[in-house]
């Protein structure tokens, strides 16, 4: 600023002595060298006694000696006040026009200087006045109530770079263009507002760094009194006094507060820290410090709202800083002496000056002060040059070299969309559109959040076109966290200049500059490749999203997915209404003229027959980006006859006037889509746990006896009807990064168990006998997992994530999203940390009518938890895919003192593991038999008998002398006898076909990596 200053000063210099010279070769040219010598003096007499006077009065004089004829108001300058001259109208101003006249006579009678210069100051003064009261009109409208707020009566909106360059942005637009420039002055008066209001004044009761306001009130009026004529007991009339009125109460009351804060005394940090006083330490500049001021002041002016002694622990804290705002000053202004070295110094005479053997002190230090210099000046210019010109993004650039083409700025692509706002408060759905070759990625997106337009409002945290400044995005991490983008105006073009992988039919800027924002948060344009919907979603919009497979085996896992249901598709319609974004995904085969493996924005679903369970009767209604080849020639496509005046007014639909939307019959839209993914925009908040697969408990699929080794989470419903929560597995880190860098996660599901009806406990030993799968999940590879689960009314079920293979270790977060329904989520913890295990190995013949019995003996009532695991494999190769069946059925029984049944496994089945769970309500001897009635298959079954007793019981076997026939039969009581017995059975166990493999826990959801257009959903 102060270089600027002093470059107007000579410019003004230059400007007079050229005027000397120019009127001197007038003089020459009429041959009269005396009056040129005299009218030269003259005019840098003239010059010398304007150094008083305004620059601008003097530069506007020496510019218009020789033309008076058209007037002062033709030699001012074009801007007044940072107001263009146009604006000003001072052809109109009745004062302004009587002043001109009068210099006009003034000046052509050849009257005094000094009337002259009197006029022209007034004539200065008054363009000033209207320029004043053109502003403060502007603002007034612009700014609206704010200006009550702002300090000093808006003055302060005059000292704020950055509202007066936006209004100077917009005055030259006004004096450029009448109608101030559409789109663009709108936009910038949308930011004038903005900032006025981030500089509107505190509240008369509010805090400002911890001072209250009525504190700085207090200073300002006293600091009033004392500077008003006669000192403070002068009444401070603004009549009487009103220049001191406008100079002290013209202080903003923030300048007032840092005034207070700047004479602030803080004693209890002593003189001085390490040795170092404290007004050489910076602390009160440092932010550290400050904030702690603030604590400390809020602390004093309301102890009561404090602890005892906190006031001592900031002040400590406030030490601590101070001792290292000392250190960091005594590292950097270390003294370096000659001694310190190890030279001798050399004697020196008693006026301090070497002695005469002595060499003249040198000055090593010169050439380095002055080189330091140099390097500023150089940095200096440069960042100058930077702020000057508008943002570039090179890396990214480089980054994307793959890009083939240029990279023009988007305004010389679109120039329309200069002067349109940046982002619209409803965008067109015709914003976007995909070049010839399905380039694009992005745009389907786009158009299924302009469906809603907050949701495409919350990407942009820059509203307007910045100046020189790069346009900010955001979007969300895989935990909601939002991340901040920032790119510059270039876009990738091809040899055509045609954007390469979003064009806009509009030529609107925001798709192009969404998708360029994007593309590096993900790493470049060629990471669209490797994107799925599934991710994209979640990156935009930061909620939950479900796969909707529209397959029959697939959709069987996932609840609600009956697809080929009208209910089904009045569910989806609801959803849309109420906010959600659904994106279509096509098939390999799409007959009808589908672009095959590309994203599709779903925007309404239609009953074109209310109430019809008809599908024909379904139209769905799809945003087409896809211009070029092939085209929908399918049923209702445009210029079908089927689209008779009724079915339009259904569906209210014009096909010709909106190529860029398509209407579906449901039954074709079933043959050309694969699957639908739908995001949860409104799900509400959510639960969260962390958790880890490691080696202990890493289990893999439902097909495995491991599968109980999985983390655990029970999610309970305490409400008296059944509700659809949300649960969703995010995976901390890929586990590996493959040959194109990307990352690679385990195949995952999520897994929902219920309980027995009659089971007592809370038994973390899963088994076909015990627990009921609600459901198993599909297995994906996505970097979330989430799925929608019903729980039943009243029910406390278990979430277990799971993998597809055992030993797959990684971390991941589990959230569950309620949905404003009463549940909980609770971890649970391994039975191993809390209980203590015995183990015993036992024989069972099968076909004996005999069963094998082993006692066990407890000190104190506790619960038991009994797990039977048949150890016979025959064929290695049959569970290679899974050993959850075995070859023999098998069954077992607890009883109290050999007399009274507590519970069991039920009728007999071929379950590799069964398991029992049971209150010991007092200490003594318990009974296990475990039989198998069944025809023997190869041999006898071998089994290993797992008792979990907790910590503080104390738990061992009985010896027996042999086995003995039991007084029971083999086989266990019916269920209505059990039933009515004194302890209730734990469940009745179906017997089950003997199969390798399960029909559904081995069905994967694979998400294929590579080119969206090819992926595979199975």
């Amino acid at each position: 600023k102060e270089m600027a200053a002093i470059e107007e000063e000579m410019m003004v210099r230059v400007f007079s002595l050229a005027r000397g010279l120019v009127y001197c070769q007038d003089c020459l040219e009429k041959k009269d060298e005396c009056s040129c010598v005299s009218g030269g003096m003259g005019m840098r007499k003239y010059v010398g006694s304007c150094e008083d006077v305004d620059s601008a009065v003097a530069l506007n004089f020496l510019k218009g000696r020789r033309t008076t004829e058209r007037g002062f108001d033709g030699l001012l300058d074009s801007v007044v006040d940072g107001v263009p001259t146009v604006l000003l109208k001072l052809s109109e101003d009745d004062v302004f026009c009587k002043q001109n006249e009068e210099y006009l006579v003034v000046l052509k009678a050849d009257a005094e200087l000094k009337r002259i210069r009197q006029l022209e100051g007034e004539m200065l003064d008054r363009a000033h006045v209207l320029a004043r009261r053109f502003k403060d009109e502007i603002r007034s409208a612009v700014v609206g109530e704010k200006m009550a707020l702002l300090a000093e009566g808006g003055a302060e909106l005059d000292r704020d770079e950055t509202f007066v360059a936006l209004e100077r942005e917009l005055f030259n637009l006004e004096a450029s263009d009448d109608r101030g420039g559409g789109c663009r002055r709108a936009a910038l008066v949308d930011s004038l507002r903005q900032r006025a209001s981030e500089l509107a004044e505190i509240p008369l009761h509010g805090v400002y760094r911890g001072i209250f306001a009525e504190t700085v009130s207090e200073v300002s009026q006293k600091e009033l009194f004392d500077n008003l004529p006669g000192g403070p007991r002068q009444s401070p009339s603004p009549k009487k006094n009103g220049r001191y009125v406008g100079t002290v109460m013209g202080r903003s009351t923030r300048n007032v507060a840092d005034e207070i804060e700047a004479g602030e005394s803080y004693l209890f940090l002593g003189k001085e820290a390490y040795g170092i006083p404290l007004d050489k330490i910076p602390y009160r500049d440092d932010e550290v410090f400050r904030g702690l001021s603030e604590e400390r002041r809020r602390v004093m002016n309301h102890p009561e709202d404090y602890s005892a002694g906190y006031q001592e622990e900031v002040e400590d804290a406030l030490r601590r800083r101070v001792e290292e705002l000392a250190d960091e000053y005594k590292r950097d202004h270390i003294k370096h002496t000659t001694a310190s070295d190890g030279q001798a110094t050399k004697p020196r005479k008693r006026n301090g000056t070497p002695g005469e053997s002595c060499s003249p002190p040198r000055r090593p230090q010169g050439k380095t002060k002055l080189r330091e210099v140099e390097e500023r000046t150089e940095e200096h210019r440069r960042e100058t040059v930077e702020l000057a010109s508008a943002f570039t993004d090179p890396p990214f650039h480089d980054a994307n070299s793959q890009a083939e083409g240029a990279w023009p700025r988007i305004a010389d692509v679109y120039p329309e969309g200069l002067m349109q706002p940046l982002l619209p408060n409803y965008p067109k759905t015709s914003d976007m559109a995909s070049p010839a070759g399905d380039l694009t990625y992005l745009a389907p997106f786009l158009a299924a959040l302009s469906r809603q337009p907050p949701l495409l409002h919350r990407l942009f945290q820059v509203k307007t076109h910045p100046v020189r400044a790069p346009y900010t995005f955001v979007f969300f991490d895989p935990n909601g966290t939002p991340v901040t983008v920032g790119i510059d105006d270039r876009i990738p073009c091809d040899a055509n200049g045609v954007p390469r992988f979003t064009v806009s039919p509009n030529g609107a800027w925001w798709p192009l500059l969404v998708e360029k924002a994007y593309a590096k948060y993900v790493g470049g344009y060629n990471r669209f490749d490797e994107c799925t919907s599934h991710e994209t979603l979640r990156d935009l919009t930061g909620r939950p999203v479900t796969h909707l497979p529209l397959d029959a085996k697939l959709s069987a896992e996932v609840s609600g997915c009956n697809y080929r249901d009208v209910t089904f598709w009045r569910r989806i319609h609801e959803q849309l209404e109420r906010g959600d974004v659904f994106m279509a995904v096509s098939s390999d085969m799409t007959p009808d003229g589908i672009h095959r493996h590309c994203h599709y924005a779903v925007f309404d679903v239609i009953e074109t027959v209310p109430g019809s369970n008809d599908p024909s009767d379904v139209v769905v209604k799809i945003h087409n980006c896809y211009r070029d080849a092939p085209e929908y020639h399918g049923p209702l496509a445009k210029g079908d006859s089927d689209w008779t005046p009724t079915l339009r007014s259904a569906c209210k639909a014009d096909p010709e006037s909106e190529p860029e939307f398509l209407y579906v019959p449901q039954p074709v839209f079933l043959r050309n889509f694969s699957s639908m993914q739908r995001c949860h925009v409104n799900c509400g908040d959510r639960l969260t746990v962390s958790g880890e697969w490691t080696g202990a408990c890493s289990g893999g699929n439902p097909t495995y006896t491991t599968f109980r080794r999985n983390p655990m989470y029970l999610v309970q419903n305490n409400s008296n009807r059944n509700v659809t929560v949300l649960a969703e597995l995010r995976h901390s880190a890929p586990v590996y990064y493959d040959a194109h860098n990307l990352g690679v996660y385990h195949l995952t599901a999520l897994a929902l168990l219920r309980p027995d009806s009659n089971a007592q406990l809370v038994a973390p030993l899963l088994a076909y006998n015990t627990h009921k799968f609600v459901q198993k999940g599909l297995l994906t590879d996505a970097r979330e997992v989430c799925v929608e689960m019903e729980l039943p009314a009243n029910s406390t079920c278990y979430l277990i994530p799971y993998t597809k293979k055992k030993a797959c270790f990684g971390k991941y977060q589990l959230s569950v999203y309620p949905q404003d329904n009463p549940v909980n989520l609770t971890t649970l913890r391994p039975i191993d940390e809390t209980h203590s295990c015995l183990t015993k190995d036992v024989l069972v013949q099968p076909g004996t009518g005999t069963s094998v019995r082993v006692d066990l003996v407890v000190s104190s009532p506790c619960d038991v938890h009994a797990l039977l695991h048949q150890n016979k494999v025959t064929d290695p190769k049959s569970i290679k895919r899974g050993d959850h069946l075995a070859e023999d059925e098998i069954f077992m029984a607890a009883y109290e003192n050999n007399t009274a049944l507590v519970c069991s496994t039920g009728d007999a089945s071929n379950a590799r593991e069964h398991a029992i769970a049971f209150q010991a309500t007092k200490p003594g001897r318990y009974t296990f038999l475990v039989g198998c009635p069944s025809r023997p298959v190869s041999g006898g079954a071998p089994c290993t008998l797992i008792i979990y007793t907790p910590t503080y019981a104390q738990a061992r076997f009985a010896s027996l002398n042999e086995p003995i026939r039991p007084n029971v039969p083999p086989r266990v009581q019916s269920s209505k006898a059990t039933t009515s017995s004194a302890s209730a059975r734990l469940g009745a166990w179906q017997p089950q076909v003997p199969q390798r493999s399960a029909s559904t826990s081995s069905i994967a959801a694979q998400t294929p990596r590579g080119n969206p257009r090819n992926r595979r959903y199975l």
